[in-house]
């Protein structure tokens, strides 16, 4: 038997700066790669989902000129 908190993923740690990349993807100081998938802002909190995706390197066809 599983607790719940054996099922959960391990945090990991938000890189300090973000530059927004085509496609709604985002490059972090440590050059890893993260989407938005879940976003809300209300009464002056925010919520957010990260989700952190493989480096598989930039595909020029996607940068734009």
């Amino acid at each position: 038997m599983t607790t719940p908190s054996s099922n959960l993923l391990a945090p990991c740690p938000l890189p300090s700066m973000w530059q927004l990349y085509p496609g709604r993807r985002y490059r972090g100081s440590d050059s890893s790669f993260w989407r938005i998938v879940y976003h809300i802002e209300a009464s002056g909190e925010a919520d957010s989902l990260l989700s952190r995706e493989p480096n598989v390197g930039l595909d020029p066809s996607t940068l734009g000129s």
